[in-house]
């Protein structure tokens, strides 16, 4: 199922740029350090942004399984949601560690604001289409 994930902007990131850096560790989880600058993508979910607000979502899948790799780096990661308290960033940081994979949905927080994209549409996220000449 697609889950478009509200993500605020935090000191030092716009909505946008925390939504790339967070798509970004997340993808960093799966891969060796040595291949995170080789990777095609470098990313594991895209993100939008609202044309008029600035505004930003990550859409993301909740059943997607993200494998951990060994010389995975949390430190980024759980940086990127200062809103946690420390206990909770503790348990983040201690469930991925200890897990081989692990589906998003794990790891959303309880209190994530998600929107459908029928409430994107009606909100103005998605630029109208001009048709083809």
């Amino acid at each position: 199922m697609e889950y478009n994930l509200s993500i605020a902007a935090i000191q030092g990131y716009t909505p946008t740029e925390r939504a790339q850096a967070i798509s970004r560790e997340l993808w960093h989880i799966c891969r060796p350090p040595s291949a995170w600058d080789k990777d095609e993508s470098g990313y594991l979910f895209g993100w939008l942004t609202h044309p008029i607000t600035g505004a930003a979502v990550l859409i993301a899948y909740l059943n997607y399984i993200i494998k951990v790799h060994p010389q995975k780096d949390l430190a980024a990661l759980v940086a990127l949601f200062p809103e946690l308290s420390t206990q909770e960033k503790a348990q983040l940081a201690g469930y991925i560690a200890q897990s081989q994979q692990f589906p998003f949905a794990h790891i959303v927080p309880s209190n994530a604001v998600s929107f459908t994209n029928e409430q994107l549409e009606i909100d103005g996220w998605f630029e109208p289409l001009t048709p083809l000449p």
